[in-house]
């Protein structure tokens, strides 16, 4: 049995495509879609993550690693250095991406941003915390 859906991939394009139902497992064909990361009908609920099968966000348990390691407590997402440090793999991740697919403009547009809140903080560490900025950029390895 096949069923014909439009679904929205979270670029927010329209994805048609085919969903066939063999015995009980969903084989899913696309048909026009141009970003097969997370492509996700209105409810949010994923079916394929991306062409090699691999997640890219970065999950709550890396995550809750930076806050522990950059933060003061568990709780501390607000300061600064760790806000750099999630940045800063935020942006690892997406230049991983990048490497594998060339012509993905919307990601380049989102690595952009991350790039900028990133210098934004940055230059605020330098300017109210001399010390921390350093160890911080030398516990990143960032090049500034």
């Amino acid at each position: 049995m096949m069923k014909a859906f439009s679904f929205f991939c979270t670029k927010g394009r329209k994805a048609p495509f085919l969903l066939a139902f063999l015995e009980e497992t969903c084989i899913v064909t696309f048909a026009a879609c141009h970003c097969l990361a997370d492509i996700s009908p209105r409810r949010g609920f994923v079916i394929a993550k991306n062409k090699q099968g691999e997640k890219e966000m970065l999950n709550k348990e890396e995550k809750n690693v930076i806050i522990q390691k950059y933060g003061k407590n568990a709780k501390d997402t607000g300061n600064t250095e760790v806000q750099v440090a999630i940045l800063t793999k935020r942006i690892s991740d997406l230049t991983a991406h990048l490497k594998a697919n060339h012509g993905d403009a919307v990601a380049k547009r989102s690595l952009m941003e991350l790039v900028g809140k990133r210098h934004a903080l940055l230059s605020y560490l330098q300017k109210n915390n001399r010390p921390a900025y350093e160890k911080l950029i030398a516990s990143l390895s960032l090049r500034k």
